[in-house]
């Protein structure tokens, strides 16, 4: 920059002068330039972290939907567990239907007046079984007795009394079994309610606990965008 005048002095002066105005003008500028810089960056700060945020939120509920609760990968204690009651619960449930239609179709076959040894938790049993050994032996002895003696005979009146007294054991024994299976039922009903509680439990647990990751990686986002 020049500036021409007769007084050296006053020219240097007008130059300094001018040449501070320009300085101060081009700094305006630049400090005007960088403010409006800065609004717009913190604008589109604010934009991009709700935009995490909501990201992050929308993540969140799609583990829940699908009972995930951590993120692919990840291991909890919370999710093992669930696991495991999800597995107790099934077998529970299974023993619970299989005991269930048992007790139904015994008391179909009561009301038909049929015997319960075709029942598999009663023909199963070791003293059934037991019982029908005894019986089949016995009904070999009276077709013995039979070829030799009358109805009426004393020997052939004592098996029959043997045989009596094994039906009766075997229908008691028979009676036990279901009350045992009805016992089973009432307190697998019960474990049952008691497992889907528990599930639900842990489900608000891994729930919470994801809740809180997700918001922890919302605030190491926002700390890293703010450094």
């Amino acid at each position: 920059m020049t500036v021409t005048h007769r007084d050296s002095r006053e020219a240097a002066l007008w130059a300094n002068t001018l040449g501070d105005v320009y300085i101060e003008q081009s700094l305006a500028t630049r400090i005007e330039s960088a403010r409006k810089a800065m609004e717009w960056l913190q604008e589109r700060l604010a934009a991009t972290q709700q935009g995490m945020r909501d990201a992050q939120d929308k993540l969140f509920q799609s583990y829940r939907s699908q009972d995930l609760f951590v993120p692919e990968g990840s291991v909890s204690a919370v999710s093992t567990s669930i696991a495991k009651l999800n597995e107790d619960f099934v077998q529970a449930q299974a023993r619970r239907i299989a005991i269930e239609a048992a007790l139904k179709q015994a008391g179909e076959m009561k009301g038909r007046g049929a015997p319960l040894d075709a029942l598999p938790q009663v023909a199963g049993d070791p003293t059934v079984t037991a019982f029908n050994t005894q019986l089949a032996g016995l009904a070999v002895e009276l077709g013995r007795l039979g070829e030799k003696f009358k109805e009426g005979h004393p020997e052939v009146q004592k098996v029959k009394a043997q045989v009596e007294q094994l039906e009766k054991a075997k229908e008691a024994r028979a009676a036990r079994i279901l009350d045992g299976l009805d016992a089973e039922y009432t307190q697998l009903r019960k474990r049952e309610a008691e497992l889907r509680a528990a599930i639900d439990s842990q489900k608000t647990q891994a729930a919470n606990q994801s809740r809180k990751a997700t918001e922890l990686e919302a605030l190491r986002k926002e700390a890293d965008s703010a450094k």
